[in-house]
């Protein structure tokens, strides 16, 4: 499975690609300390456009309380920095053994407009 994804370095530019996202991603990770809004901020932004969609959380120094904030929005994981690549990999291979059982096959065979956000 191919994968492409988009990426932002600041909240409210993250916020703006979910907003003009006319496909709903594959999954999103997301990160708690963002430079000028906070992740549950984005997050939020997130869960309200794409509820169905699974969210991971990425960060390094989150307080307990956001990452409360988080798992109360319906985070599907939680990964302290630094994450291993294969880490991201295993929960995204998780993804897609879930999507297929639910989907079926052909849900992969399909060309996907914007599977990742990070």
């Amino acid at each position: 499975y191919e994968c492409e994804l988009d990426w932002a370095k600041r909240g409210e530019e993250a916020i703006q690609m979910i907003e003009r996202s006319e496909k709903p991603y594959d999954i999103a990770f997301i990160d708690l300390l963002l430079p000028d809004v906070s992740g549950v901020e984005v997050l939020r932004a997130f869960k309200k456009r794409m509820p169905e969609v699974p969210a991971v959380v990425v960060t390094g120094a989150a307080s307990s309380t956001l990452a409360m904030e988080a798992a109360a929005l319906g985070i599907v994981g939680l990964f302290s920095k630094p994450v291993s690549v294969d880490a991201l990999r295993n929960v995204f291979n998780v993804y897609k053994i879930r999507m297929r059982d639910k989907f079926g096959s052909a849900y992969f065979q399909r060309k996907r407009e914007h599977p990742v956000f990070f």
